[in-house]
């Protein structure tokens, strides 16, 4: 069986289970998470914003929420979902980092690559952060310090 057809195989076992128990939050989450593999993302910001329903401090639910949102062009509303993860996590670069690739889809570049800079300083390590600081670093004509990032 190929993989979509066992997401999809998921999803439907999800749907059955917050049928059952519409307040089972983590279904909920877990078929949010399976729709934006497949690229359902308005399915996703449904199943996202019904788990925070009941969980309104879920940093992977609001982080679902706001990942499908950028991918529907819709970054300003992702916005305050990353930023109320980032608050939950503060220590949590990635949380961070997904803050950073809202603020550029909204051409905030200034408040993005701050946003990055706190991503960095909480998860130095993580190279994919690096390259998203280094790229918004280039745009924002940052030569020097975008170049750096990616050594």
């Amino acid at each position: 069986m190929e993989t979509s057809d066992r997401i999809e195989d998921a999803i439907t076992a999800y749907r059955r289970a917050v049928v059952a128990d519409p307040e089972h939050r983590v279904a909920w989450l877990n078929m949010g998470i399976f729709a934006r593999r497949l690229g359902h993302f308005e399915d996703a910001v449904v199943a996202a914003e019904r788990a925070l329903a009941l969980d309104g401090n879920d940093p992977i639910a609001l982080g679902l929420l706001g990942g499908a949102l950028v991918q529907l062009d819709r970054a300003a509303e992702a916005e305050p979902a990353f930023r109320r993860a980032a608050e939950l996590q503060p220590a949590d670069g990635p949380a961070f980092n997904n803050l950073a690739l809202a603020l550029r889809a909204q051409g905030r570049l200034d408040d993005a690559v701050a946003a990055g800079r706190t991503a960095i300083e909480h998860g130095p390590d993580d190279a994919e952060t690096h390259v998203h600081l280094a790229e918004l670093l280039l745009l924002d004509r940052k030569f020097e310090d975008g170049f750096r990032e990616y050594e």
